[in-house]
């Protein structure tokens, strides 16, 4: 798969969820359909797969710390910062679970 296209891949999952749940879709497609393409979108997946958790495991440390009292629930939320607890992850798996098994069959 060419650079661009992997740089292309990697600026639209920095869009909205409804972007990324069709990404995610439609990624997995293409997979089934050219194989070849599976290792250079399952490397992009999983770089995006643990910068989604590394995001969720420091966003619910930060929360952890929080005071009750001092927490401002609605500030959060109109930050942006609580974006990501929207990320369809079943999408994300399910890709990446396609090209695992594309992969492993290859490698069989």
């Amino acid at each position: 798969m060419g650079f661009e296209l992997v740089a292309i891949l990697r600026r639209s999952l920095s869009h909205n969820n409804s972007v990324r749940a069709i990404l995610y879709t439609q990624m997995a497609d293409v997979i089934r359909q050219n194989e070849g393409w599976s290792c250079a979108i399952m490397e992009l997946l999983y770089q995006h797969f643990m910068f989604i958790t590394d995001y969720a495991t420091q966003a619910l440390n930060k929360v952890m710390q929080l005071n009750p009292a001092e927490a401002d629930i609605e500030e959060y939320q109109s930050s942006g910062e609580g974006d990501q607890w929207n990320e369809p992850m079943g999408l994300l798996v399910n890709a990446m679970s396609e090209c695992f098994h594309i992969i492993n069959s290859r490698l069989a």
